[in-house]
């Protein structure tokens, strides 16, 4: 068996998620409270999509904006790439987040690995051994070594 464990602020829910579609559901489960309840996304929703600054479009790099600019034009790219990077991870967590909303359990999946750093954000797997397999599985284990 296959859980997946979120250890909540107030509790710890676990979740079944043996089959695909279980899954599917713990990972949506997951996102709609972490959106709603909690409101982990709620920079995702106002981000917006990142230009290159107004500067370089007028190509004039030597003033480029750093600090916001997506431009690649040589002389910026190496200024500007702590930006470009923080603002890549951003525009990807977005559109996992819009995909999420729509009901793509795959992307809510993504998003949550994503973000597991968050203070409450930590979901992870559990897996169960089934102990009458188990033990089945040990007692040929056990007749085997009598044989030897």
């Amino acid at each position: 068996m296959k859980i997946l464990c979120y250890d909540g602020k107030h509790a710890r829910e676990y979740y079944d998620i043996s089959t695909p579609e279980q899954e599917a559901a713990a990972y949506m489960r997951l996102f709609l409270e972490f959106d709603h309840y909690w409101q982990f996304y709620c920079e995702l929703e106002e981000l917006e999509p990142r230009t290159a600054c107004e500067p370089c479009l007028k190509d004039l790099h030597r003033h480029c904006e750093k600090g916001n600019c997506v431009c690649a034009a040589d002389s910026c790219k190496s200024q500007a790439r702590a930006a470009r990077q923080r603002g890549g991870r951003e525009q990807e967590q977005k559109t996992l987040y819009d995909k999420a909303k729509a009901g793509d359990a795959a992307a809510a999946r993504k998003l949550i690995e994503l973000r597991k750093d968050g203070e409450y954000e930590v979901a992870e797997f559990i897996h169960i051994n089934d102990s009458i397999k188990e033990l089945e599985n040990y007692k040929q284990e056990l007749a085997k070594e009598k044989k030897c």
